[in-house]
C-alpha cells in the first residue's frame, strides 16, 4: 500500500518532470518523486504484538486465612490484603523496526506488568524483615555481608515499606489515596508490607509466590 508521501511525491515529481522533459520526464519524475516521498513518509507496516495477559485481575486474598504469631525468625508466605485498583497495571511499549530504503516499518508492541499491593505477614509487632523472596528469587536480604547483595537489597527496599504492626501505625498513603480517606484501614496489630509499582516480568507476571522471613 502506498503512503501519502509516495502519492504526493509521485504527483509533484510527474508535474515537474513533464515541464522539464515532457511525457518521458513525467514518468521519470513520478518515479523519483514517489521514491523521495516513500523515504520521507514510508508506508505503514504490520504490527507485531508480544505476549499479553488476558485477565489483569487476581485473587488478592484468602478469606479467613490464618494470621500467624511468630517467635524468633521464621518464614512466612503472606496474604495479599489489597491490590491497587484491584488489578495488575499494564504498560504498553511501541517500537518501530525496519523501514530503511523507503520500506515499511514494523511496529512491535510489548506488554509489561506491575502491581502495587499490601501483603499481610503476621501478628505485630515485629522487629524487621530479614529476607524477601518472589518465585524462589531472593529480592531482599538484610543479613548478608556481601557488598553486591547489600547494594541490591538497598535498591529493592526503596520499592516497598514495612509496617511492623504497632498499635498506632497509620494507613499507607498510597493505599489511602486509592480507597479514599476514611476508608483505609491502618491494619493496627498486623505486620505487613506494601510494594509500590513492583515489576512482575521476572516472576511470571503473578503475585502468587511472595514470601518473607521475619522476626
Amino acid at each position: 500500500m502506498s503512503s501519502g508521501g509516495q502519492i504526493v511525491g509521485g504527483i509533484v515529481g510527474a508535474v515537474v518532470g513533464f515541464y522539464v522533459g515532457g511525457p518521458m520526464g513525467a514518468l521519470q519524475g513520478a518515479a523519483l518523486g514517489a521514491g523521495v516521498g516513500a523515504a520521507l513518509d514510508p508506508p505503514k507496516g504490520p504490527t507485531v504484538e508480544g505476549p499479553r495477559l488476558s485477565d489483569l485481575s487476581i485473587q488478592t486474598s484468602t478469606y479467613g486465612a490464618f494470621l500467624p504469631r511468630v517467635y524468633g525468625t521464621v518464614g512466612i508466605s503472606g496474604n495479599i490484603i489489597w491490590l491497587e485498583n484491584n488489578r495488575l497495571r499494564e504498560t504498553v511499549r511501541k517500537e518501530k523496526q525496519g523501514g530503511k530504503g523507503g520500506g515499511s516499518k514494523t511496529t512491535v508492541k510489548t506488554y509489561s506488568y506491575s502491581a502495587t499491593f499490601a501483603l499481610a505477614l503476621c501478628e505485630g509487632e515485629i522487629d524487621a524483615v530479614r529476607r524477601i523472596w518472589c518465585s524462589d528469587k531472593l529480592i531482599y536480604n538484610n543479613s548478608s555481608s556481601d557488598l553486591d547483595t547489600i547494594i541490591a537489597s538497598n535498591r529493592s527496599a526503596a520499592g516497598w515499606r514495612l509496617y511492623r504492626g504497632t498499635d498506632n501505625q497509620l494507613p499507607d498513603p498510597r493505599y489511602e489515596a486509592n480507597v479514599g480517606v476514611g476508608n483505609a484501614s491502618a491494619f493496627r496489630g498486623i505486620a505487613y508490607l506494601v510494594f509500590y509499582d513492583f515489576q512482575l516480568a521476572d516472576y511470571g507476571n503473578t503475585l502468587q509466590a511472595l514470601s518473607s522471613k521475619s522476626r
